[in-house]
């Protein structure tokens, strides 16, 4: 029962360290510019060590924030600008709507441009700890990846706003809460980068066998930019 590749231990395992990359994600989380990277490093350690065997969470969550850090800083004021803007937005049009017909359609306009962004910001994590580039590069993967998992995003909004609900009730579960969602959205979110890479794989290789050249597979594809992999899905067939 108490042997470690029992289930129980397993478990408890699982559980510790899930809790312990909640505490590094929180603490990265205090200056509000390193949100996106610590998200960023939080699916990454959840994914890749929590997910499989457990082992160097703390190395591994430290090294994916470190990498993270340069665009994910320009990400996530970004991510907080923009929200703020549309929120006022969207409060604006809520005020209008009540003394013109215009402010309906005002405020219409600005609750689904809320949503694109917040399905936007919640691929952002995902597409950094994945892809390589420039901030615009990552946006632009960010925003393509929703509209090719539309019942993905509103999984992870609908799980994104019960967990804060139950944080609101219950503080402690604070501690446990962010690695819970992104394991619960992780699945996901990884089929959607794995499509992604294996579209670009694909597309590069005919592009080089057209031109006579040797294909590349879609795993040495996976150190490309984040620009050439979401272009070739963007290509237009000749």
């Amino acid at each position: 029962m108490f042997q470690m590749d029992s289930p129980l231990m397993k478990l408890l395992t699982k559980i510790g360290n899930m809790i312990l990359v909640s505490l590094y994600w929180l603490v990265a989380c205090v200056p509000l510019v390193t949100v996106i990277p610590a998200c960023a490093a939080l699916f990454h350690t959840v994914t890749k060590v929590i997910r499989a065997d457990g082992e160097g969470v703390t190395r591994d969550f430290f090294s994916a924030f470190r990498q993270a850090l340069n665009p994910g800083i320009f990400l996530s004021l970004l991510a907080v600008g923009g929200g703020l803007l549309l929120y006022t937005c969207v409060d604006f049009g809520r005020q209008m709507m009540q003394r013109h017909v215009a402010g309906t359609a005002y405020f219409a306009v600005g609750c689904v441009l809320c949503f694109v962004w917040a399905a936007t910001v919640l691929y952002l994590a995902p597409a950094l700890s994945r892809f390589e580039g420039g901030v615009l590069e990552l946006l632009r993967i960010a925003f393509y990846l929703p509209s090719r998992n539309f019942f993905h995003v509103l999984w992870m909004l609908v799980l994104l706003a019960v967990l804060a609900l139950a944080v609101d009730f219950y503080p402690v579960l604070l501690l446990i809460a962010p690695a819970l969602y992104a394991d619960l959205t992780c699945s996901g979110a990884e089929k959607a980068l794995q499509k992604l890479l294996a579209a670009s794989g694909a597309a590069d290789a005919q592009a080089q066998a057209e031109e006579g050249g040797e294909a590349r597979s879609p795993e040495e594809d996976a150190g490309f930019s984040a620009l050439e992999q979401a272009a070739q899905l963007e290509e237009p067939e000749e």
